[in-house]
């Protein structure tokens, strides 16, 4: 796996690890789907609950297999990780999914046994976030998962319940934050904050004398330094001009190369020469540089790294209190990336 995509790797394991929120059911076999998935202790767990972390699941993996695909040119889902067997990313994702339902299982289980419940207030919120989530769901979604408002309702109570649990034993670790964020230095972390106009040329590698759009660039950065921004120059919807915000961090990837190095040259309100990537030509407006927003992220994912770290200490220490047994023959069925995902 070379670099650029162990990073996109090792950032996915990280949003997953975050995005599957803490989910799931108790005992019930009623529901569209009443086939048994997993045993957790007495909890059995059936797959229209399952479903539901199965959606959310796909729903996130399908933005980054666009991605993938737009970016590396393969499919997401069948990435070899190299874990022996043929592991494929799917594969992966299926595992780490059902880790999620049992994980969520066990902590609402201790926060029950902790005296942790609910209000009514928050019990109502949950039952009218479900019946939004029915009155969203397209009918071919809710064939193949067998959601109902009140298999929805007990995902989000138990979602909200074992939430509240870990927030109270992450609470109680003694952590040294100094200690795990000492060697952030917040220049490497300097954001900057800019707005572009870009124009693709008429045909790659032409010459700017005789390309009419680096004209029309020409005319567009004159009028901003006129302005001293660039509001008001593209508000057409039929402007071949393309207009865009955003901020980055030199050396995120998330934007031209010429960009961050023409932002990096500037001073703060500055716009730039017209700059050339090959494909288009592009003005740069450097509306800040001073902003710590970058670097308050980065104290932040370093802080909640930690907490997930000793928080998975603390599960794994209560994880063997519950017997644990998988329906296989339910659960070899799904295939992640084309079960709540329809062509």
């Amino acid at each position: 796996m070379n670099r650029i995509k162990k990073k996109f790797y090792l950032c996915f394991t990280f949003i997953l690890a975050v995005s599957m929120a803490l989910v799931s059911g108790c005992s019930r076999k009623d529901g569209n789907d009443a086939r048994l998935v997993v045993s957790i202790n007495d909890t059995k767990v059936y797959l229209d609950e399952v479903m539901y972390d199965i959606w959310q699941m796909e729903q996130e993996c399908s933005r980054m297999a666009l991605y993938y695909s737009q970016n590396y040119n393969e499919d997401f889902w069948e990435q070899d990780l190299g874990e022996g067997d043929r592991k494929v990313m799917r594969d992966k994702i299926k595992e780490d999914v059902l880790e999620d339902v049992v994980r969520s299982h066990i902590l609402y289980d201790k926060a029950l046994e902790e005296g942790y419940r609910l209000t009514s207030r928050e019990k109502e919120e949950c039952r009218l976030r479900a019946e939004e989530t029915m009155k969203e769901c397209l009918e071919e979604l809710l064939s193949v998962t067998g959601f109902t408002a009140k298999v929805l309702a007990g995902v989000y109570e138990r979602e909200l319940l074992a939430g509240q649990y870990y927030k109270s034993v992450v609470d109680g670790f003694k952590l040294d934050q100094e200690e795990f964020t000492k060697g952030i230095n917040p220049k490497d972390y300097r954001q900057y904050d800019v707005e572009t106009i870009r124009i693709p040329k008429l045909e790659e590698n032409q010459d700017r004398e005789s390309d009419d759009n680096y004209s029309l660039i020409g005319q567009a950065l004159a009028a901003a330094r006129t302005r001293g921004s660039f509001e008001g120059l593209v508000e057409d919807d039929q402007s071949p001009l393309e207009y865009e915000e955003f901020s980055f961090i030199c050396g995120d990837g998330t934007c031209d190369e010429e960009i961050e190095q023409a932002a990096a040259a500037m001073v703060k309100g500055e716009i730039s020469e017209v700059l050339d990537n090959g494909t288009s030509y592009i003005i740069v407006h450097l509306v800040d540089n001073s902003s710590s927003e970058g670097y308050e992220d980065a104290v932040e994912s370093a802080v909640s790294n930690a907490e997930y770290k000793a928080f998975d200490e603390y599960y794994d220490s209560i994880k063997p209190q519950y017997t644990i047994i998988i329906n296989d023959q339910v659960w070899d069925t799904i295939i992640m990336g084309k079960t709540t995902i329809f062509d």
